[in-house]
């Protein structure tokens, strides 16, 4: 089966990767690649030799953990070797990839920073620290309009991801989707086509019907970046919101924990990231929607969650 685990030469050069038993050598070049190698092994001492051309080239595991073999860097490139928490001859789980240095831009309780701050949460819940840094952005004192964000983002808004080689993500849903790819454990998109498609089509509502209507709303009645006022926007969004929370409470019938099943998802993230911002601005859930406060109480008692939300 499949052996490898996930390196990467940060300089340029070619890094190879060695190890007793006679394994297969794959060769990958070029930005973004990914490297499999196949070959069996039965032993921790038997590592797969793999040759990465490129500094942005990465090898990527399936199983095995090879701890007593040994890695060498030629042509003065230097090479990082992900953690693994799995052992011989069992599927990977948890592998860590280098990603260097990467940076988070993001402003509390802000709605689409939020989905992206509680994704990260969850990951972390389920055993996944991911490596980044975090700088906060006023939004009430305009620096999202800064010259220094502008040119982070074009449009000035957040969340951002600035990446190791200086250039940025700028969709929360980006941001998660390259995540996700990088560290899939645990798994917060679906495990299945099925389930991919159901976990999608159920954030796209909770986007589109939650949390865009209710960021109308506020910014309509009392935004705290002093827009101003306007009834008329926010009535027509109201009835909006409203069918969209009566989809959700009935789904929910069915007596699943999480939005999308057993299992919190990103879709939970969109949810509570816009009823977050509605209780920050005044739009809070109608106690009426019984299920859907129900779910609501559950999610914001997880601790990792409740270490993000602050509304």
């Amino acid at each position: 089966g499949t052996q490898i685990a996930p390196w990467k030469g940060a300089a340029g050069g070619s890094t190879e990767f060695s190890g007793a038993g006679g394994a297969s050598r794959t060769t990958a070049a070029g930005p973004g690649s990914w490297v499999t190698a196949t070959g069996r092994l039965p032993t921790s001492s038997n590592l797969p030799r793999v040759s990465v051309t490129n500094p942005s080239t990465w090898a990527s595991a399936s199983e095995g953990k090879n701890e007593n073999a040994a890695a060498t860097a030629s042509m003065g490139a230097t090479i990082r070797m992900a953690e693994t928490n799995h052992t011989p001859g069992r599927a990977a789980r948890h592998l860590r990839p280098y990603i260097g240095r990467v940076k988070l831009y993001f402003s509390p309780v802000a709605p689409n920073p939020t989905r992206v701050l509680l994704y990260l949460a969850l990951k972390r819940g389920g055993g996944m620290e991911i490596p980044l840094e975090y700088a906060q952005v006023s939004m009430r004192d305009r620096e999202h309009k800064s010259p220094e964000h502008l040119a982070r983002n074009r449009f000035g808004r957040l969340p951002v991801l600035e990446l190791d080689d200086g250039t940025h993500l700028t969709e929360s849903r980006a941001i998660i989707g390259y995540f996700e790819e990088l560290f899939p454990e645990p798994n917060l998109i679906g495990a299945t086509p099925v389930e991919r498609a159901r976990v999608f089509e159920i954030e796209r509502v909770a986007e589109l019907g939650v949390l865009y209507p209710i960021g109308r709303i506020v910014h309509a009645t009392r935004s705290p970046l002093g827009s101003p006022p306007n009834p008329t926007n926010a009535e027509f969004y109201r009835p909006r919101l409203e069918e969209a929370l009566e989809v959700f409470e009935g789904w929910l019938s069915d007596g699943r924990p999480c939005l999308a099943g057993e299992r919190p998802t990103i879709a939970d993230c969109t949810m509570q990231a816009g009823l977050q911002f509605g209780r920050f601005g005044g739009v809070p859930l109608d106690p009426s929607f019984e299920r859907l406060s129900a779910w609501d109480r559950s999610f914001r008692e997880r601790p990792e969650v409740a270490a993000v939300l602050l509304a």
